[in-house]
């Protein structure tokens, strides 16, 4: 297997984890098991734009990163009852 189908069956199996820690009420657990399975998704799409793919799509998903930042934080925080 490449690296990108590994990094998506990494992912879909963190976030199954993720869902049983939730129902087992481990909340904090679920929010950094759930993190982590968004990382390796989003390495993922970044490796499947290869190293010939223009740099601006690249830069388009950084931004778009950076604009919903904020956003992901404060409902992680709300979802997962972390306070700031």
């Amino acid at each position: 297997m490449d690296e990108i189908t590994l990094r998506i069956k990494k992912a879909e199996k963190l976030l199954k984890d993720a869902e049983n820690e939730l129902e087992m009420g481990m909340h904090e657990r679920c929010c950094s098991t759930a993190y982590y399975a968004m990382f390796h998704a989003a390495k993922a799409l970044l490796l499947s734009l290869g190293e010939n793919s223009r740099n601006s799509q690249r830069d388009d998903i950084l931004n778009l990163e950076e604009q919903r930042k904020t956003w992901i934080e404060q409902d992680f925080r709300k979802n997962c009852k972390i306070s700031a």
